[in-house]
């Protein structure tokens, strides 16, 4: 999206004015579905593909994965309690916990905190312990610990990195959301970079097309009645 020239009042914004400002007014948003490009390294997958993502907040999210020259290759759905992979070349199911899931997509598997990843609407927790700070461009929310660091950038007020390391400082958790751009008044990134080194698993997310709140949305995996199943590690 064009530059965004920073407000006037930074970088003297309080706590409660940056985090009022980042949830703006996304909680009213429930569903999406958008059409993506992923470049995946994992110990499940990896490879670069397309897909069509669609969830419904707190809910379900649905991934249907296309291979080279557009072949339906699996259908994945990850539920309150359950992940699903309709494997349609091997023609098989797999299952597994919601938690096997972040060896595919490495953000939270709870409904609305992946809701908000895969949108990059996630939201510093608001208290009073945490240390706020800034740079030249963005202000930075620290925990208590130094563990974990929430990046907001004031320009378009939504975070732009989130980092969580261990005691050692190193890194067991990164996402970072860049080339925002407006959809249906909405600021989203167009790109996000989800991993986790711990896990050997990266992901890069590219939008190259994005609904808010679609009129209806089908979640179906099209499994044959006779499929071999399998369990996911």
């Amino acid at each position: 999206m064009e530059d965004t020239p920073q407000p006037e009042a930074f970088p003297d914004h309080s706590m409660t004015t940056i985090v009022d400002a980042v949830r703006g007014t996304t909680d009213t948003l429930r569903a999406f579905e958008g059409e993506v490009r992923m470049d995946v390294n994992s110990p499940m997958q990896s490879g670069r593909f397309r897909a069509t993502l669609r969830q419904q907040r707190a809910d379900s999210l649905w991934m249907n994965v296309r291979g080279p020259l557009g072949i339906n290759a699996a259908r994945m759905l990850i539920t309150a309690d359950s992940f699903y992979v309709h494997n349609r070349i091997e023609e098989e199911l797999a299952v597994g916990s919601v938690e096997s899931a972040q060896q595919v997509l490495p953000v939270p598997p709870n409904g609305d905190a992946l809701f908000q990843n895969l949108l990059g609407l996630i939201v510093p927790p608001i208290t009073s312990e945490w240390t706020l700070r800034h740079d030249n461009e963005l202000y930075h929310l620290d925990d208590p610990a130094g563990h974990r660091t929430y990046s907001v950038d004031p320009s378009i007020w939504r975070v732009v990195r989130f980092v969580e390391r261990d005691a050692n400082g190193s890194i067991i958790d990164e996402r970072v959301f860049t080339d925002h751009v407006r959809v249906d008044g909405v600021v989203v990134p167009n790109r996000i970079l989800l991993r986790r080194p711990g896990d050997d698993v990266r992901a890069i997310m590219t939008y190259r097309s994005l609904t808010l709140t679609p009129d209806s949305l089908s979640f179906s995996l099209d499994v044959p009645s006779d499929i071999r199943r399998v369990a996911l590690p």
